[in-house]
């Protein structure tokens, strides 16, 4: 259920728009109260499963699980760490 909050969250916070339905039970409330100081001006909100973000996906999607890559764990570790200094695929 909080994953589903998490999701409810960022659709009306990314699209505008409130019509995802989510089985709530009367939790989704307390959710709003509980995140809703971490939504002031200044701070943009983050879901906790950040690979929901375009780097993290890259990094997951191109480094971490690529079968295509022959790199031991360091290696793809290294990635990791250089990609995210960076933020470029091509480093």
């Amino acid at each position: 259920q909080f994953l589903q909050f998490q999701l409810r969250l960022e659709v009306e916070t990314c699209l505008d728009n409130e019509d995802l339905e989510v089985s709530e039970g009367g939790l989704w409330q307390s959710f709003r109260t509980w995140v809703q100081p971490n939504l002031g001006k200044k701070e943009k909100w983050m879901p906790f499963h950040t690979v929901l973000g375009a780097h993290e996906l890259f990094i997951v999607e191109q480094i971490h699980h690529n079968k295509e890559l022959p790199w031991d764990e360091k290696r793809r570790f290294l990635a990791m760490f250089v990609f995210r200094a960076h933020c470029r695929s091509n480093v």
